[in-house]
């Protein structure tokens, strides 16, 4: 089991790859991506968020290689799992809000409505 310093540690970890991501495309750089993704799958709610607010930096850096994942994600995930990427899209709404207007009308304000 993790102890608490660790998922610290792994939440700050997850969050500057994140921001860094915002700002630099990390499209060629799977394996920070991938520890972004695995930060979905911990048992520690604090990095779950992590990585959703990460994940979220990330696609505004490329929106156009990264949406895609985002949305293939969401669709096989179950529906509390869909509470994290909605955070993530959160992200993208407050830094990038023009890089989602096409996907409003593909069900994206179906999975929306009802998180809200």
């Amino acid at each position: 089991m993790a102890s608490n310093s660790d998922d610290t540690e792994k939440r700050n970890g997850i969050l500057c790859i994140g921001e860094y991501g915002r700002l630099i495309d990390l499209s060629k750089s799977k394996p920070l991506v991938d520890l972004v993704i695995k930060g979905f799958s911990s048992n520690n709610s604090e990095v779950k968020q992590a990585a959703s607010i990460a994940f979220g930096n990330i696609i505004v850096g490329n929106p156009q290689h990264f949406l895609s994942d985002l949305f293939t994600m969401i669709k096989g995930a179950a529906g509390n799992q869909q509470v994290n990427f909605v955070r993530t899209i959160l992200e993208v709404v407050k830094h990038a809000p023009k890089v989602l207007a096409a996907y409003m009308n593909k069900g994206l304000l179906d999975l929306l409505s009802s998180q809200a």
